[in-house]
Parts: C-alpha cells; sequence; structure tokens
C-alpha cells in the first residue's frame, strides 16, 4: 500500500493529519487498496504557493538558454524512465502498456517543443502615431500557475500544461486527480529535482483541496482538463476572483461516413477512435454519422470487426491486450446505466450480440464495445458524454444533416468526416461547430505540437498545445517609450 506524499515547497511531506484520506484500488485488480491519498492541509497549501512565488522570480532570473536546458532535461528523464513510470500509469489507471509508454514519449516531445518556445519572440514593437514614440507589447508571466488534471492522461496533461507555464516564467502548482495521484506523483518527483526548488509543487487530495487551489489568493492563473460541470465551476470562481483561466472540458465527438468513403479506411478509424482505452478520452467518439444508404453496410463492418481478435479485452499488463478497463466500478455503473435506459427508450443493442456488458472471465472493471442503433436526440445517450467504449450510430441523408446532428448536443472538441468529395469535406469543415475538425481522419491521436482547444460545452479561455498555449500563462504589457528630438537640443547638432 502507497501512501502518496506531496511536494511541499520543496520538499516531499506526508499530509498533515486530520485531513480526509482516499484510498484506490487497480482497476483491474480491485482485491486490494493500492494507493492511500490524503488531502494536504491549508496551511501546507499556503506554504507551497508562498514558496512557489519566491521560486518563480528565481527562475525568471536565470537565462532564456538555463531554461530551455532545464526543459529538455525533463524530456531526457522522462525517457530514461520510461519504464517505471509506465508500470505505475498501467496499475492506476489501467491503460495498456503500450499506450503508457507511448503517451509518456508524447508529454517528452512536449517538454522538448517548449525547451524551444522559451527562446521565441515574446512582443512586439509598434510605431506610435506620436512623434519620436515606440510602442512596445510584451508578454509577461502570471506569476504561480495552479493545474487541475484528470486522470486519463495523467502524464501527458500534466506536461501539456506544465511545460509552457514554465516556459512562460512561470511557477506550477498541480493537483493531480485523486484516480491518477500515483502516476502525477511519481512524474514529479522525477523532473522537480530539475528546476529550481519549489518551482515544481503536487498537492494531493480530493476535491476539497481541488477547490482550495482554485479558490487560492496566491494563485494567478488556473488550468483545468475535466468534465464540463466542474470546468464550468471552476470558470466561475476563476472569472469571480478576476484571473485568466483554461478550461479543456467534455467532448460528445463524432466521425461522419458518407456514401463516397473508403470504408476499408472508415470503419478501423471509427472502431479505434470510439473503443481504444475503453472510450476514455476526450477526443472518443462517441457518435458515428453515416450516410443512410451505407449504414447496415458500416454495421455488418464494425461488428465484424468487433468480433475478431483486433479488439482483445483484458489485463492491460499483456502484450495481446488491446482494450483495457474502465477506472472504476463507478464508470461501469454509469456507462451500464446509459446504455441500459437507452435500450429501454427504444435504441437497439447491435452489440455485444448476447447483451451482456460486463465480462464474468475478468476481474475489475471491464465493459464490452457497445454499439447501438435507433437512438432519438432527445435521448441522454444522444446528449451526453459517456466516457466508455460506447457508439451510437445515426443515419442521415446529407453532409449538411450529418453537420446538423454534430452539432446538436452542443460540445464542440472534434469532428471528423470520412469522404472522397472535396465540396462534401469543406462543407462539413465550415459547418462543424468544433475546435478542430479532420477529414479522412480518426478523433484521437492529435498532433501534440498543433494547438487544441473545445467550443461549446468543451472548452472555454485560450487552446492548449503549440506556442497558442504560452498565451493562458502570460499576459501583456504595452509600454509606450518617447524620447527628445536630437535637433532640439541645445547646442545643435
Amino acid at each position: 500500500m502507497n501512501v502518496l506524499e506531496s511536494l511541499i515547497s520543496g520538499r516531499w511531506e506526508s499530509a498533515a493529519p486530520g485531513g480526509d484520506v482516499l484510498e484506490r484500488s487497480s482497476p483491474f485488480a480491485p482485491g486490494a487498496v493500492e494507493f492511500v491519498i490524503p488531502d494536504v492541509s491549508t496551511d501546507q497549501l499556503d506554504k507551497t504557493i508562498a514558496t512557489a512565488h519566491h521560486a518563480q522570480a528565481e527562475w525568471c532570473a536565470m537565462s532564456v538558454v538555463e531554461q530551455a536546458d532545464a526543459l529538455r532535461s525533463a524530456a531526457a528523464a522522462m525517457r530514461a524512465n520510461v519504464e517505471p513510470l509506465a508500470s505505475v500509469l498501467v496499475a492506476e489507471v489501467g491503460k495498456t502498456k503500450s499506450e503508457a509508454i507511448g503517451e509518456i514519449q508524447n508529454a517528452a516531445r512536449v517538454f522538448e517543443f517548449h525547451s524551444g518556445s522559451v527562446m521565441r519572440e515574446r512582443g512586439v514593437v509598434v510605431k506610435s502615431a506620436r512623434a519620436h514614440t515606440h510602442v512596445m507589447v510584451e508578454w509577461e508571466p502570471v506569476g504561480v500557475v495552479g493545474a487541475i488534471t484528470p486522470w486519463n492522461f495523467p502524464v501527458n496533461l500534466t506536461a501539456v500544461k506544465m511545460a509552457p507555464a514554465l516556459a512562460a516564467g512561470n511557477a506550477f502548482v498541480i493537483k493531480p486527480s485523486s484516480e491518477a495521484a500515483a502516476t502525477t506523483t511519481a512524474l514529479i518527483r522525477l523532473v522537480a529535482p530539475l528546476f529550481p526548488s519549489g518551482l515544481l509543487s503536487i498537492v494531493n487530495g480530493g476535491g476539497t483541496v481541488g477547490r482550495a487551489v482554485v479558490d487560492h489568493s496566491g494563485i494567478d492563473a488556473i488550468t483545468f482538463t475535466g468534465s464540463t460541470a466542474v470546468g464550468r465551476q471552476v470558470a466561475a470562481t476563476a472569472a469571480a476572483r478576476g484571473v485568466p483561466f483554461q478550461c479543456e472540458m467534455g467532448g460528445r465527438n463524432s466521425i461522419v461516413i458518407m456514401e463516397s468513403a473508403d470504408l476499408d479506411v472508415a470503419v478501423p478509424a471509427a472502431v479505434a477512435s470510439a473503443y481504444r482505452m475503453a472510450g476514455q478520452k476526450c477526443t472518443a467518439a462517441s457518435s458515428l454519422v453515416v450516410d443512410e444508404s451505407i449504414v447496415e453496410d458500416v454495421i455488418e463492418r464494425i461488428t465484424a470487426e468487433l468480433a475478431t481478435d483486433s479488439m482483445v479485452l483484458g489485463d492491460p499488463r499483456e502484450a495481446s491486450t488491446v482494450i483495457g478497463p474502465l477506472i472504476s466500478t463507478t464508470a461501469v455503473d454509469h456507462v451500464t446505466k446509459a446504455v441500459e435506459e437507452a435500450v429501454a427508450a427504444g435504441a437497439t443493442l447491435c452489440w455485444p450480440p448476447d447483451g451482456k456488458l460486463t465480462v464474468d472471465e475478468l476481474e475489475g472493471s471491464f465493459i464490452r464495445p457497445v454499439l447501438i442503433t435507433g437512438t432519438t436526440p432527445d435521448m441522454d445517450i444522444a446528449r451526453e458524454e459517456v466516457f466508455g467504449p460506447v457508439l451510437t450510430i445515426v443515419p442521415v441523408a446529407s453532409v449538411v444533416e450529418a453537420s446538423e446532428a454534430v452539432n446538436a448536443a452542443g460540445y464542440g472538441l472534434v469532428s471528423s468526416i470520412f469522404t472522397k468529395d472535396l465540396a462534401e469535406a469543406m462543407t462539413f469543415s465550415g459547418l462543424a461547430k468544433a475546435g478542430t475538425v479532420l477529414v479522412n481522419q480518426p478523433t484521437t491521436g492529435l498532433d501534440f505540437h498543433i494547438q487544441f482547444g473545445g467550443w461549446g460545452l468543451s472548452g472555454q479561455g485560450p487552446t492548449e498545445q503549440s506556442d497558442s498555449a504560452l498565451r493562458a500563462y502570460m499576459r501583456p504589457k504595452t509600454r509606450y517609450l518617447s524620447w527628445t528630438d536630437p535637433t532640439t537640443l541645445t547646442g545643435g547638432k
């Protein structure tokens, strides 16, 4: 049993006694408690944030070469320790080994990318309308960034927030999801010694600790990834405090397959987008919007693929496993309820063929891939993020109708269309209300160096990734610099 510490003011400490304590079991081995997560105290949080402000000043005093070297060293440390870090990630979250390794490698690339961000331009000089005046617009760090991170990508999404925040010149205090606190703690243990003491901190605990971070007067900006409901609360609190915020929230993503699409490409992409990592990705596809002329063909192809060994459900430590467990039994109950309510309302369960969602042979939080037809727009399963291996089929008559179906739920993270018709591709990409629109590509596995953010229920504030991510952690300052015309000075030339 691993009792997690927190990094408080540059030192690893146990939580002060008297606070709440969470216990976590592995999602594929639920019999024993694997991780114990005590809440840090208010005093520990206060001390951490005060130290972070001092460390941030020290970090800003370092040269850009030193800062870039530190960020590259973090990437190198992650690569050198990919196996032990992946083992914690697999045990805690239930990712397959290959997915865990891929996530860590991607996170290292994010740090490498932002080691270059440190040295890029941070402002512009503009000629003023006033005589003998230049205007300088510079971007400066906000100070101390508070991060609330989710469990499904605890290494990569920490990197996506931490690396640009550091590159922008800030200190960073992270409160991770309690369902991935061990993985995030292992990551911070690895990289924190590479930076000034107190610049990076982790405060573990439950929701009370997260709310305290968001509420704290010493936090100068907030970045959040998680559900839409919690994201809206975070945004409201930040707005009331008058601090900048970035919220990447839920996604109910769609793939459109038009009649001209290459089904040998489209169907495997849809299956992978919907079912890999048991559908627990913010970019996972929940809805498959299909030209009505090919619906039956698409359903047959999906069920045929699900019947093969290409979607093996099992222990994520085994090399043959493609789909691991859901994060918890609570998640299993949520997905099961969503499917059962849809069927009770008139939808048809096409897969699993026997109608049994769970797997008796597997101990843990496992659910089989689910394929549903006959949903209507008023059903919860058609409007809400299920966050599990569930794909609904929606037939449409045209690309315009497809875009309307995609936009109906109000989420706007990722959409994709499969077609060979340029007009359909351009029409859909223009009509889709999403931050990212793809053509003939799966919704998952997006590039780490391209900006990413959602519309509507899926996001508020600046985008993440790429150099645009730095704007979430900086604020502009405009300076007017005037000088005297030398020809008017006493003494002439």
